[in-house]
This record gives C-alpha cells, structure tokens and sequence, in this order.
C-alpha cells in the first residue's frame, strides 16, 4: 500500500508511534487478502500473528501478549464473530476490529453486543484501514492510561508521598490527554463538525456560570461537554461521515454513540459519574421526546 501526501506522512507517523510497541492477530481466510494486508500490519506493528480461521486464532490467542485483535467477518471455519465472541469472554477489555461487508442494522447492533470495537468495510481503502487503527490504538492508549492512573492512585493511598502524589497527577493527564485525542479523532475529518465538542464545552460552561453553579460544577460541566460525543469513535465512518440524510437504519446507529460513550468512560476510573450520565443522557429531552430512553424532565433532574 502506497501512501502520499503531507496529511498521509504524519497519520501514518501517528499510527506508527502507536503500533510500534503493540501486538495483533489478524484472521483472514482469503489468500490474497490476508498477505496484502498482513504486510501492511508488519510494517507498523511490532508483532503481527497471521492465521486462516476462527479456529487457528483461538490456539494462538494469548490476552497477555495481544493488543488487537482484526478479523474477517465471514469464514468458513469460525467466523469473525463468534471469534470474538469467544475472545470476549476470555479476556472482556479486548480490543476488536472487524473487517467485513456493509453490515445490517441489526448485524451492527449484534456486533456491539458481542463487543466489536470497529468497523472496516470491504473492498479495504487505505485511508479507512490506517484512521480505523488509528481510532482503535488510542482507545487502547486510553485503557492503558486508565490502568496506570489505578496503579498511581494505589500507589499513593499507599504511601502518601510527594513522589506518588506527583505521579498521580501526572497519569491523570495522561489519562485527559489520551480521551481528549479520541475526540479529536472523531472531528477531524469534518470541517463542519471541527471544534465542536470544545465549543458545546464552553458554551456549557457559559450558562452554568450564569446560573450561578459552582466552580467545580462549571468545570464537570466543561469537561463533560468535549466529550459528550465520544461515542462516536465507534460509530462507522460512512454512517458517521454521510453526506446529506441519514437513513432511519443509520440514524438508529447514529444514536447508539451516546450509550457507547458511556460504556467507552465507564472504563475510566478517575471521571465523574456525573460526566458519564451527562454524555448518556446530552440527547434526552425535557419533554421525554429524546433518547437513548426518553427520559422526562423530572426523571433527568433525579
């Protein structure tokens, strides 16, 4: 795969950066499929485990040793869900990529159940191929993140030190920093929804000030509006990125970012739970019009 262009070179360095230190398993029954896009994952991963089938991936699946694992939907041996499936239930934060057809709405939504984590249709472009592990090895750099900021605070419950202390603070960065890429992730592409996130953030914070809420509540406010939206890294670039209207099925998937956002923060140890039921419920409405469950305004004020 060839890459060219100034906006090329620096998402491929981002990727690299990303899957230099990162194991995958890639699971592709096609012959042709498999060496083309098992030579791309060699040149940025720093292992790469290529197999056949559902089958051959369980023998060599290992959740201490693999990131990522990227699988064909379709095989005649195991196919691309059921791995996962299967996958899942060993090692339930594992993070999963499915390449694949168009999917139905309800192939989506049994994907989300089962835990897919991204979405790469077929016929495989190379633009979509490098954003989508882009997208999924920062949610992997988030987890990782998350993980460090529990070992910190542990750490520091523990010994109470200023060393410990400042390492705390520094893995909570950390941890903002890596969430606040994952927005940044889902803006990119679009001129029309670039910055949106930071400007329902301070906008938010605008009116909580002239309500009188407090500093803290102002600040939960404005962090819990740049990521209202983060659930919609995991939404499929040609729903996400449509041009003109969404179909009812594709609005369907549209509207599950809000409970993926939560699910995604729910991960997050060190954020409010305030700021999760804010990125929930930022779409239901007063009158119990909104969703994802149409809650009313004294069902919201609870």
């Amino acid at each position: 795969m060839h890459f060219k262009g100034n906006k090329m070179t620096t998402d491929i360095q981002r990727l690299v950066a990303l899957a230099s230190d990162k194991t995958v398993i890639y699971v592709e029954d096609e012959d042709c499929m498999r060496k083309e896009i098992g030579e791309y994952l060699g040149g940025v991963f720093k292992d790469v485990v290529i197999v056949k089938d559902g089958i051959e991936a369980l023998e060599k699946y290992d959740p201490d040793t693999i990131d990522l694992v990227m699988t064909e939907i379709s095989m005649a041996e195991k196919g691309g869900l059921d791995l996962i499936r299967e996958i899942k239930s060993i090692c339930p934060e594992q993070e999963t990529l499915v390449v694949s057809e168009p999917m139905s709405t309800s192939s989506f939504f049994d994907s989300i159940h089962i835990g897919v984590d991204g979405y790469i249709l077929k016929p495989v472009k190379q633009r979509e191929l490098y954003s989508q592990l882009i997208k999924t090895l920062t949610k992997i750099e988030v987890r990782n993140q998350s993980d460090a900021y529990q070992r910190a605070s542990q750490a520091f419950e523990k010994e109470k030190s200023e060393l410990s202390y400042s390492l705390l603070q520094e893995t909570i960065e950390n941890h903002h920093k890596a969430l606040i890429s994952l927005v940044e992730l889902i803006e990119e592409k679009d001129s029309y929804t670039a910055g949106h996130s930071l400007r329902v953030a301070n906008y938010s914070k605008i009116i909580a000030q002239e309500l009188g809420c407090s500093e803290d509540e102002c600040t939960l406010v404005y962090e819990a509006g740049i990521l209202h939206d983060i659930g919609k890294i995991n939404i499929p670039d040609e729903v996400l990125h449509k041009p003109g209207r969404l179909t009812d099925d594709e609005m369907v998937i549209m509207r599950s970012h809000v409970t993926l956002g939560y699910d995604i923060l729910r991960e997050s140890s060190d954020l409010s739970p305030t700021i999760l039921e804010v990125v929930r419920d930022h779409h239901e409405r007063l009158d119990g019009s909104g969703y994802p469950n149409g809650k009313n305004e004294n069902e919201l004020s609870q």
